[in-house]
């Protein structure tokens, strides 16, 4: 699995710089399709678990059916803002298909050794996050054609491309290209497929139990496998 990557698709719009979190509803959110260069083709539901004035919850389904072994696996991440405005993970939390309660996983967990920082995206206003902008661009997706504007952000040789529009609301995100050559699991494409409401959460983190050797085995997985 490609770690807590998938992250950044909630972080990087500009609609949540300037806002309050109550003005995301629980439920809404967003489908991607993932393809990796290892030819493992996933479709990810990205939505708000929690909202709550000074904190949100997000939950990530991933949804892998044309491996040997189909593999759901949800994850949930708890994100609250700094004193400057940017976020921070407080907790994540992860369940596979085999697992009766999700597991909470240890901090390092939210960093990646091997490409992209997670805390290349936390920006903490719209003027730091345009200054990785490209150019504004249009994209034809599954889920139309949307003006979006084009950043990147590169670190540890990995160069990673998003675009960003305001008409793909709650999260933004309409597409994303991650490409280096240090490390083949990191190069992916990421798009837009459709807009998600009502989505129920499948992760109660009351009910979560200390990570074993399996939910660690899970996060490490790379996708190929699954």
């Amino acid at each position: 699995m490609i770690k807590t990557l998938f992250l950044i698709t909630m972080l990087l719009p500009a609609t949540i710089f300037g806002q309050g979190f109550e003005n995301f509803k629980i439920g809404e959110g967003a489908k991607y399709y993932i393809k990796t260069q290892n030819n493992a083709d996933v479709e990810v539901s990205i939505y708000f678990a929690d909202v709550k004035k000074e904190s949100i919850s997000v939950e990530f389904f991933m949804d892998a059916q044309n491996t040997l072994v189909p593999v759901k696996l949800y994850q949930q991440f708890l994100l609250s803002k700094k004193t400057d405005g940017s976020l921070t993970i407080k907790e994540g939390y992860i369940q596979g298909p085999d697992q009766k309660h999700p597991q909470k996983m240890s901090s390092d967990s939210f960093s990646n050794h091997n490409g992209i920082e997670l805390n290349d995206f936390l920006f903490s206003d719209e003027k730091t996050l345009n200054t990785a902008l490209v150019e504004v661009a249009t994209l034809k997706t599954q889920a139309g054609t949307l003006s979006a504007n084009h950043y990147r952000k590169s670190h540890n040789n990995q160069t990673v491309d998003f675009w960003i529009a305001k008409e793909a609301k709650p999260l933004g995100l309409v597409k994303l290209v991650s490409t280096g050559s240090k490390n083949s699991n990191q190069n992916y494409e990421l798009e837009l497929i459709s807009l998600l409401k009502n989505v129920k959460a499948a992760i109660n983190p009351k009910e979560a139990k200390k990570m074993d050797a399996k939910g660690k085995a899970l996060i490490n997985t790379p996708l190929k496998w699954w």
